[in-house]
């Protein structure tokens, strides 16, 4: 019986055997029986006499556990899992934000299911039990075996959650077949709210079986697809039957290479997710082409929140039409245009279209080479976004002259939390500019500098400005210029920065002296590691 328990994290070894004899105990009373055991074990949680948390199951008993908690919690998440047919499991996990109202006590599971649940609050079961090697031997058993566990969380007023573990990639018809079998006999449709088939190497012709799952999915409220092999083809067969998902607010096809047809295709059906909120389209290869096509579909998209495009090599005539139909989503809270070969011209655009977005708290345009120029035109536009969080404009080679452009605009922005410079041939100057103006900020809590030309200079000018930033956390100056001179005056001021956690200075050009400055001052903050 040892050998078959599964170890609680944070358990000791006299709790361990504890609950081993309790479970021995119960054994004897049910007289061998393993139903009434099971009676006898419900009994015991039921009534508190034994800490749920603490539940130790072996390899041969207490699948029925799972199945016994369903009916009495509103809020299920479920990962179903066919590890490799040979030896096939599924694992289902179940959440529950409010305490359970009842006990439910089932005397059977699914065959061939091991199976773990655990709740959120204070009473929370973690049961598990595997089955043999031989007890699965092919895809449709695997399929019947996942529909079974879905049809018990049907009709049960449940939200339910569907993912699929990375590495069970070769199964993943099994889950289609078995989830197609649920959703047409036991309208397990009403039930599933999330799905998550990421990385799981599906291709279009997977994405075939998928689109017919998604037409009977009318309460899906997020479908996480990326970093898949869908294509434009794989695309348009998820596509077409987006319409029948009325409820999606989140819908991820990221890093799938659905290219300007695959955009085409789902702009087409945009329109019909009028409850759409946030739309993940990265690394997609869409082109000015795709960009264009998405930004016709806007106009029915009038709850967007969050769209995500980057590294999607628009240039700047995609952005520029996305930037035309920016002004259709007026509850646009986060944009994501990074990597995306924007110019100066296309930074100029765009600062036309986020005029009509003053509700922006996250923007990304790391990677685009929009130089001092792009920053002046940007400059003016999100002096107006008042409501500004986060800010990331990495790899945009903008120099000392585009940070005195942003420095007016960096002056208002008092909700600013994050600000990301890194890689943008920021020298002495330009920093001097922005200790300044970020001096009396009291939202700043990161800081990205790495990769500049900062020296001593600035790194004096730095030390000056932290003892007032009375909120930041973080700062990287790491591979710059920075020697023992500015180590020294970072060092002198690091004792009366008590917010500050993390401060990089590695790839500098500090010596032994510099570096023992740092590490003493890291040490008697107490609380501020130094990366030197």
């Amino acid at each position: 019986m040892r050998n078959e328990i599964m170890e609680v994290e944070g358990m000791q070894e006299d709790e361990i055997m504890q609950d081993v004899q309790q479970q021995e105990s119960w054994k004897e009373e049910a007289g061998g029986d393993r139903g009434g055991l099971r009676q006898l074990m419900a009994v015991g949680l039921s009534q508190k006499l034994w800490p749920a948390e603490r539940v130790m199951v072996g390899s041969t008993t207490c699948k029925w556990l799972r199945a016994q908690l369903l009916s009495s919690i509103q809020d299920v998440v479920l990962f179903a899992r066919a590890s490799e047919l040979a030896e096939p499991s599924t694992t289902v996990r179940v959440s529950d934000r409010h305490a359970p109202s009842s006990s439910y006590c089932a005397t059977s599971s699914p065959p061939c299911l091991s199976s773990s649940s655990s709740f959120s609050n204070s009473s929370s079961v973690s049961t598990s039990s595997s089955c043999p090697s031989s007890a699965i031997t092919s895809t449709t058993s695997a399929s019947t075996a996942v529909k079974t566990t879905l049809s018990r969380l049907t009709n049960r007023d449940h939200r339910v959650t569907l993912s699929w573990p990375k590495q069970n990639q070769s199964t993943l018809p099994a889950l289609l077949q078995g989830l197609s079998l649920a959703l047409e006999q036991y309208n397990f449709g009403a039930s599933l709210t999330e799905l998550d088939l990421s990385s799981t190497a599906m291709q279009a012709r997977t994405a075939q079986k998928l689109s017919a799952c998604l037409s009977h999915c009318s309460s899906l409220t997020r479908l996480d697809l990326q970093r898949n092999l869908l294509g434009a083809q794989g695309c348009a067969a998820v596509a077409h039957s987006l319409s029948h998902c009325r409820a999606l607010r989140s819908l991820n096809l990221a890093g799938n290479s659905i290219s300007a047809g695959g955009a085409r295709q789902l702009a087409e059906v945009l329109g019909s997710c009028t409850a759409l909120e946030e739309l993940e389209l990265g690394s997609n290869w869409i082109g000015a082409e795709g960009a264009g096509s998405l930004a016709d579909a806007l106009a029915g998209c009038a709850g967007l929140r969050g769209l995500g495009l980057g590294s999607n090599f628009m240039g700047d005539e995609g952005v520029a039409r996305l930037a035309t139909r920016l002004h259709t989503c007026p509850n646009l809270r986060r944009l994501d245009l990074s990597g995306n070969e924007m110019r100066a011209y296309g930074a100029e655009v765009l600062a036309v279209g986020l005029a009509t977005c003053t509700t922006i708290t996250d923007l990304d345009l790391s990677g685009n080479k929009i130089l001092a120029q792009g920053a002046a035109t940007m400059a003016v536009v999100l002096g107006q976004c008042k409501v500004l969080e986060r800010l990331c404009l990495r790899g945009c080679n903008i120099g000392d002259d585009g940070v005195r452009s942003l420095s007016d605009a960096f002056s208002v922005l008092d909700r600013l939390a994050v600000l990301d410079l890194r890689t943008n041939l920021i020298g002495n100057e330009g920093v001097d500019q922005l200790a300044s103006v970020l001096s009396g900020s009291k939202a700043l809590q990161q800081l990205g500098l790495a990769m500049n030309h900062i020296g001593d200079e600035g790194a004096t000018q730095l030390a000056h400005f932290l003892p007032r930033s009375t909120s930041l956390a973080l700062l990287h100056l790491n591979v710059n210029q920075i020697r023992d001179l500015g180590a020294a005056e970072i060092a002198k001021a690091l004792g009366t920065c008590a917010a500050l956690r993390e401060l990089s200075l590695a790839e500098n050009k500090l010596g032994a002296q510099g570096r023992q400055w740092l590490q003493q001052a890291s040490l008697a903050h107490g609380r501020c590691h130094v990366t030197c």
